[in-house]
């Protein structure tokens, strides 16, 4: 089982590397941590125009979306692949070809990346967050929460669609009534409390 982890953590590296370039990838975690660190010295003067809360929503919101665009991908990948590399096969497609069974190799591919885009992502944004924050009187528990709860907000857009896509390869209809429930739901947040920032902070903040 570790064998196909190390693998999979072997091809995500060899497609992004090759989609963006060995160095121009290698690269992007350290442009997240400049990004967060500096980003953190703004944050008194940021706060005057924009309520705190309202930048913690954003910012895990923004991890949300990651988590759905990177379940999307594991999805979708092998379509996209073909697309832009021609014939081709990543492993968590492999169950009929290996000897290995589906949830083995759904099991290795939610932990790969799991920790993958933790390392790539959230890691370096934190970390940013983490040194700046005794610069600018930022109390250090804010920094650790920002590590739980930024991974939090990632795995639920990750696994949503994996819930959604395992709902939707059983039935279409039941796809369709979980969304429509999920909206209703939505709606009926967004109504009882008359404020669409409050539904928000409901949903991603810690607290």
């Amino acid at each position: 089982m570790f064998e196909i982890f190390v693998c999979m953590l072997k091809e995500e590296w060899r497609m992004h590397s090759t989609l963006f370039g060995n160095l121009n990838f290698a690269l992007f975690p350290i442009l997240i941590f400049g990004m967060a660190f500096m980003g953190t010295f703004l944050i008194p003067f940021t706060s005057r125009l924009m309520d705190v809360n309202m930048l913690a929503v954003s910012i895990h919101s923004m991890y949300c979306i990651m988590g759905l665009m990177v379940g999307s991908f594991g999805i979708m990948g092998k379509e996209m692949m073909n697309r832009r590399f021609g014939q081709g096969s990543l492993l968590i497609h492999s169950a009929r070809s290996l000897p290995i069974s589906e949830r083995r190799l759904f099991g290795n591919f939610v932990v790969k990346d799991t920790l993958y885009y933790f390392m790539l992502w959230i890691l370096p944004f934190c970390l940013g967050f983490l040194i700046a924050s005794p610069f600018n009187a930022i109390s250090i528990h804010y920094p650790l929460l920002m590590f739980v709860t930024a991974s939090l907000a990632f795995l639920t857009g990750m696994c949503t669609v994996f819930i959604l896509s395992s709902v939707y390869s059983r039935s279409r209809a039941a796809l369709y009534a979980v969304i429509v429930l999920a909206f209703a739901a939505f709606v009926a947040l967004y109504l009882i409390s008359g404020d669409i920032m409050r539904v928000m902070r409901l949903f991603m903040l810690p607290s």
